[in-house]
């Protein structure tokens, strides 16, 4: 039996209309029966058998009817009830119906969008939406879909645009299989697109609030894994992501904090609190450590189960930090006030001994010591703590630790300038007490070390702060502690300096003392001589009072040279400096010098390279040589060794200043050193004292060494002596070096007697024994005499004078006025007159300071016959 075919559309809407007027025709009484239409449609069983009926069988048909109608209608109220608009297509004819939902879900009445047709479902669809619905609707009208289900906009009336989901089913097919019509409905579901759009921004604000958020967010499993974080979390892990889900909570946590950690996750976990808060680190990849203030919930499932832990991470890591800083401020301030009392309260040694006891409560320190640097760079440690002082078996305990016995920890703080500490495997010499700890921090000022804190023995060890905080003690220390030893240097710079101008003075007094007796000595040794000399010349070589003058002539002598020393040392001899090679004139002395200290000492000559000119009296260099090496001679007993050495040398202000008596500049220096009996500070301090010996009596004057000192300080040098009982004594001469314009000039050999003169003398004398003895010896040489014994006679005569006048003689301090005025005076008469000027000692009218004038001719007081006779040849010779 085959199977009946399907009606087709435009087949059931023509019997549904027959079946509604045949309805209509019996509800009314004009027929009896249904035809053959209606019985089809309501599924009479055969047309022969609808015909035979009887009016009893078309009563269940009305009653069929009826239901239909009714359910039809219960249809339409449900659908127009719900809001859901309906839509029927024809395939074929694209026809389309309506419902009035339909039109007025876009505002519009079902006349307002008649005619209507597919096109005019099209031309309403939102154009970014038309393709997909038209696919969608393709896609079930070929049979590739059952059912077609669609989201789409379409425009209202009011010109917005409403969301509908449209779903439809084909709902007949012609005999090929293929559509006919669809059936279908419009549901506006534009709330819903507006409730999904706002959940989709508010799970994106959520999600940026999240990822965005400054403190950390994360979300733990009950096995405390973590599930998820935001970027703060993965920053304060100092992880990547892919990193942080492998990791357990034990694998960040600071091995300190973990504990504490668990402990609440696990009552938070089994319900016994609500929630917690733990300041706890973090411990990142690299090692380093964050702190972070924990606050964590527990996340209930439905039923009431816990599910996860949320945790809220503040990274508090630069507060924790402040709160340190903060905390070590405090510290230091309550350090720095402390230390500051007892350096206003406390005197001496006591401020050291306060200090270390401020540095030993603060830091929990059983032992320690506070030091300084001292002059000759030892530490020296005034407070020290007794215990250990006590407790150390040394045989010689002194709180002066000198350089070379720096050692162990302490030393190696001092010697590299940085703090050191040891927690474990201290070190210490033997005899020692033994030491748990230490900690070693010098007192460092510009660089330059003044002093240094050691603690030692503190329960558990010295941590970083505790070496911050004596650290911060050093440095407030230090400018304290260099004031400190600046006014104490000072105080003996000053005292240095008093002492020295005591000296000074002391000096200057005997100097013009001495200056004053030897120029008395030296008019009466030059009578005492120039008679010897006369004398001499009128006795044979045999006769008898020829010893006995020469004796008188070696006493005088001798006594001529002790008034030169005494003149050296006052500064008050006259010297005519020039500049000279040092080096040459040392070498030609050398014969000499060797010769005075005698065979059995050996002489070491050390030449410096390229040593520069001094300006110096050559005469003096030999008083210089010739004292310092007899002194050295003096000081060996049996064989020994003097060195002579010379170089070139500059001190700058700095070294100036750490070095009392010296001046910056540049030098050159001239070095005699000995390996004899050296000398003790108390003899140093007063070797240049003029007779001051400590030969035996008739061994030596007292003069050698000041007129040394004598001679240096009239050239604007210096000496430095250094000396040690037993070893020695090395004295260092410092002359101003010179570059001289010209080359220096050469030494003459000794000038020999010259010829007798014929030459007129204008000789002036003060001191009446002085003026005949001139004159005699001026005389016995061939020269014209006019003797003036004042400066007023002398003018008179010149004036007076009938021929020529060659050379005026005199001497230099004189009544009514000086030897310098009188020249003068007499020149304005003679242009061409020739000057020489002689003293007992010179006087700053013809000399600056001893030193003469280039221009200036002089001879010192006492002279022999043969001396003036030379001198004489010499001036009148010059141009």
């Amino acid at each position: 039996m085959s199977t009946p075919k399907s009606p087709s559309y435009d087949e059931l809407t023509r019997r549904l209309e027959a079946a509604e007027s045949a309805l209509k025709a019996i509800r009314e009484g004009r027929v009896d029966t249904i035809p053959g239409e209606q019985e089809t449609l309501v599924d009479r069983p055969a047309e022969a058998e609808a015909r035979q009926a009887h009016q009893k069988q078309v009563m269940p048909a009305i009653r069929k009817l009826n239901r239909l109608e009714e359910s039809h209608r219960y249809l339409g109220l449900v659908i127009e009830g719900s809001g859901v608009g309906t839509w029927e297509w024809n395939v074929r004819t694209n026809e389309t119906r309506f419902n009035e939902q339909w039109a007025g879900m876009l505002g519009y009445t079902i006349e307002e969008l008649t005619p209507y047709d597919y096109t005019t479902w099209e031309r309403l669809v939102h154009p970014e939406d038309l393709e997909q619905a038209c696919r969608a609707l393709a896609d079930c009208v070929v049979g590739i879909t059952t059912d077609y289900k669609c989201e789409f906009r379409m425009k209202h009336k009011d010109g917005r645009w409403v969301w509908i989901l449209d779903q439809g089913r084909i709902m007949t097919h012609d005999d090929t299989g293929k559509a006919l019509s669809m059936f279908g409905t419009h549901t506006d579901i534009t709330r819903i697109k507006q409730a999904e759009e706002a959940l989709r921004e508010s799970e994106s604000r959520f999600r940026k609030i999240f990822e965005n958020a400054p403190i950390g967010i994360a979300l733990v499993d009950l096995d405390y894994r973590l599930l998820a974080f935001n970027q703060a979390y993965g920053d304060l892990l100092g992880r990547d992501e892919s990193e942080i889900q492998t990791l357990l909570l034990k694998d960040f946590t600071h091995p300190d904090d973990l504990a504490e950690n668990l402990r609440l996750q696990s009552r938070l976990g089994r319900g016994e609190i609500d929630q917690y808060s733990l300041e706890k680190r973090f411990v990142r990849k690299n090692g380093d450590v964050r702190w972070g203030h924990l606050t964590a919930c527990l996340i209930r499932d439905s039923n009431g189960e816990p599910l996860n832990f949320l945790g809220h991470v503040l990274d508090i890591t630069d507060r924790k930090q402040a709160e340190k800083d903060l905390s070590r401020q405090q510290r230091s301030l309550d350090l720095y006030n402390r230390i500051a009392t007892v350096f206003l309260t406390s005197s001496g040694d006591e401020v050291f001994a306060g200090v270390l006891d401020v540095i030993l409560r603060l830091l929990d320190s059983r032992f320690g010591y506070f030091g300084y640097i001292d002059e000759a760079g030892n530490l020296v440690c005034p407070s020290m703590t007794r215990d250990v002082w006590d407790q150390c078996p040394v045989a010689e305990k002194s709180i002066v630790f000198p350089r070379s016995d720096w050692g162990g920890l302490w030393g190696r703080s001092l010697l590299e300038k940085r703090t050191l500490v040891a927690n474990e495997n201290l070190r210490l010499p033997q005899g020692h007490v033994v030491l748990k700890n230490a900690l070693a921090v010098p007192i460092v000022h510009h660089d330059t070390l003044i002093g240094q804190f050691v603690v030692a023995d503190k329960a558990g060890g010295y941590n970083q702060e505790d070496r911050e905080l004596l650290e911060a003690a050093a440095a407030h220390t230090a400018p304290i502690l260099f004031a400190i030893r600046e006014e104490a240097r000072q105080k003996i710079a000053h005292e240095k300096l008093e002492a020295q101008l005591r000296q000074a003075q002391k000096m200057e007094a005997v100097g013009r003392l001495a200056g004053g007796v030897a120029h008395d000595f030296n008019n009466m040794l030059f009578i005492i001589l120039g008679n010897v000399e006369m004398l001499s010349e009128n006795q044979p070589t045999d006769g008898p009072f020829r010893k006995n003058l020469a004796a008188i002539r070696k006493a005088a002598e001798g006594s001529a040279d002790l008034t030169r020393q005494l003149l050296a040392f006052a500064r008050k001899q006259t010297v005519a400096p020039r500049l000279i090679d040092l080096n040459k004139t040392v070498e030609s002395m050398l014969n000499m010098l060797r010769r005075l200290i005698g065979e059995d000492i050996d002489m070491a000559w050390i030449p410096g390279g390229n040593v520069q000119q001094v300006k110096i009296d050559p005469g003096q260099i030999d008083q210089i040589l010739a004292n310092l090496c007899v002194n050295a001679r003096d000081a060996i007993a049996g064989v020994g060794k003097v060195t002579i050495e010379t170089g070139n040398t500059a001190f700058d202000e700095a070294y100036c200043g750490n070095h009392g008596g010296f001046t910056p500049g540049q030098y050159v220096m001239l070095a005699v050193s000995d390996n004899g009996c050296g000398m003790d500070e108390e003899t140093c301090a007063n070797i240049f004292e003029p007779f001051f010996t400590t030969k035996d009596v008739g061994k030596g004057t007292g003069l050698g060494l000041a007129t040394v000192y004598g001679a240096v300080k009239q050239n604007n040098g210096f000496i430095n002596v250094y000396s040690e009982p037993g070893h020695g004594t090395t004295f260092k001469i410092y002359l101003p070096r010179h570059k001289p314009k010209t080359p220096p000039v050469p030494e003459k050999g000794p000038d020999k007697p010259s010829k007798r003169g014929r030459e007129t003398i204008l000789l002036v004398e003060d001191e009446p024994s002085v003026l005949k003895m001139t004159t005699m010896m001026l005389e016995r040489q061939g020269y014209t005499v006019l003797g003036a014994a004042a400066p007023g006679e002398a003018v008179r005569l010149a004036a007076e004078h009938a021929g020529h006048i060659h050379l005026l003689m005199t001497d230099v301090v004189m009544p009514e006025m000086n030897g310098r005025d009188l020249a003068k005076n007499i020149l304005s008469l003679y242009p061409d007159l020739k000057c020489l000027f002689m003293s007992g000692y010179t006087a700053n009218v013809i000399a600056h300071h001893g030193v003469l004038d280039e221009d200036v001719n002089f001879i010192q007081k006492p002279f022999s016959k043969s001396d003036l006779a030379v001198k004489l040849r010499k001036v009148l010779a010059q141009n």
